[in-house]
């Protein structure tokens, strides 16, 4: 048996279309755990329309607590020898776990990722995001997969979507292991925390070719909105990615990876400081700016870092933060 969670909070627009393309999954020992985090539009009554529909659908309801702890309350009772996760307001094509338990079969591992489409409010795609198919085995995982889901290297875009959806994971692993997730409230990223204890006992993992996930492109999701303390959480994920890390000894292999997407989070910060996405005014969106630019985490970051083997545009991106030229930033970062 399979395990899908669907985490649920206000998506009454999305959450039938979501647990409908599960349903009619081609693979159908499916046990699907819709969480309502505390919802407050229709989208609780509908978990439970939905439920009575097919005896496959279990419904937890609950506080609020965000994404992180409402997948938690859905492993605390899954009962599938894999999990697979799938946000409420996305949807999955026919064959996705299908795909994914066929990989983990065929070669003998626990695990498997996929690769995803990016679709528009009207379900226009507009960006394929294809993986090349690989398999890693043993060492592999940590020294090769593992940083790849961190970031990128210096010299090359190599890295994979670390995102838990159209992932097929080994309940064993997680239950022996006892694998959360933390809050994003607490990590603005669980997904990466979750993977980064996750893949330390994995011994094999499928990296398929597949676009089987649809991921909506949603202006009021918790990656899209501006944050005015989010160069604060990204530093603070961060510092945990290289805790853990060196925890596992695996600092050789990732530490660049991870320095190079705390560079790419900052970039994203620095972008989103403008007056019409702030809601305030050019003096304190430069405020913002200057004090990033003096955030002794990221000047130290990138004197250690091999900048030298990024592209330009990298380059003078890092060299403008580092000489704190805050004005020229907020005209060129769009």
């Amino acid at each position: 048996m399979i395990t899908v969670i669907i985490p649920v909070y206000n998506v009454e627009k999305y959450l039938e279309k979501c647990v409908n393309s599960v349903l009619v999954q081609t693979y159908k020992d499916l046990e699907i755990i819709l969480v309502d985090d505390g919802s407050t539009d229709s989208s609780s009554l509908l978990c439970d329309k939905l439920k009575s529909k097919d005896n496959r659908i279990k419904v937890i309801h609950k506080k609020n607590q965000g994404l992180g702890l409402a997948r938690n309350s859905g492993l605390k009772v899954a009962s599938g020898q894999y999990v697979t996760f799938v946000d409420s307001d996305d949807f999955i094509d026919q064959d996705l776990v299908l795909n994914l338990l066929s990989a983990i079969n065929k070669n003998g591992i626990d695990t498997a990722i996929g690769g995803f489409k990016r679709i528009e409010e009207n379900d226009k795609i507009v960006r394929e995001e294809h993986y090349v198919a690989e398999l890693y085995t043993g060492e592999n995982v940590l020294k090769s997969l593992l940083p790849r889901l961190l970031g990128s290297a210096p010299e090359k875009s190599d890295s994979l979507r670390p995102s838990v959806w159209n992932c097929l994971y080994s309940m064993d692993i997680i239950k022996k292991h006892k694998i959360l997730f933390p809050s994003e409230r607490d990590y603005i990223s669980e997904d990466i925390i979750f993977d980064l204890h996750y893949y330390q006992y994995a011994k094999g993992v499928q990296v398929l070719d597949n676009i089987s996930y649809n991921y909506r492109i949603n202006d009021n999701s918790l990656t899209r909105k501006y944050k005015k303390d989010g160069y604060y959480l990204f530093k603070k994920l961060y510092k945990k990615e290289l805790e853990i890390v060196e925890k596992y000894n695996i600092l050789e292999y990732t530490k660049n990876r991870i320095t190079r997407q705390f560079f790419v989070n900052t970039l994203e910060c620095i972008r989103q400081e403008k007056v019409r996405i702030a809601k305030k005014s050019f003096k304190d969106c430069l405020e913002c700016l200057k004090n990033i630019c003096a955030d002794n985490t990221l000047l130290n970051a990138i004197e250690e870092y091999p900048v030298r083997k990024l592209g330009i545009r990298q380059q003078l991106f890092l060299f403008m933060v580092k000489n704190k030229c805050c004005r020229v930033l907020y005209l060129l970062t769009k």
